[in-house]
């Protein structure tokens, strides 16, 4: 997942959060790589680091749709601007799918990549709706039954 926004910081500062596949923060392990493919000095440079990794992860390039990518952003003015470039980067890469979520705050598209890898609903409507469900059943009191000495919690 990849989530374009400057957080708390001014409007000038956006940028992007990467979400991990199991929905985390990434790994302080891929930030090596990371910082390279924002510094790659040219458009071939950043293709070999992209084709390396995937050779050293594993991970299938061509053909079918070996990536999804969900993407999300904030409502500043350059969200849009750095959705299009996200979109395009990772439509670049063979194989992989960019998703636009929409606007969303960066915990959502972090239960949304969490839920999308774990094959289940992933949908804002569907955030929401486990929110509110939890949220009701952290509130609404157990019904206690009390069957002589046994009580029953429901």
């Amino acid at each position: 997942g990849l989530v374009i926004t400057a957080s708390h910081n001014p409007v000038g500062d956006n940028g992007v959060k990467i979400v991990d596949a199991d929905g985390g923060m990434m790994s302080q392990a891929w930030e090596p790589f990371s910082d390279a493919l924002a510094n790659a000095p040219t458009p071939d440079a950043l293709l070999q680091l992209v084709l390396q990794f995937a050779k050293d992860e594993g991970i299938t390039l061509g053909g079918a749709h070996s990536a999804q990518v969900l993407l999300a952003r904030d409502t500043r003015p350059t969200g849009e601007y750095l959705l299009d470039v996200a979109t395009k980067g990772i439509s670049a890469i063979v194989g992989s799918v960019a998703l636009d979520m929409g606007i969303l705050t960066t915990p959502q598209l972090h239960w949304m990549v969490r839920n999308k890898n774990r094959g289940l609903k992933a949908s804002e409507a569907d955030y929401f709706t486990q929110i509110t469900e939890s949220f009701r059943s952290f509130v609404i009191p157990a019904r206690v039954i009390s069957h002589g000495e046994h009580c029953i919690i429901c």
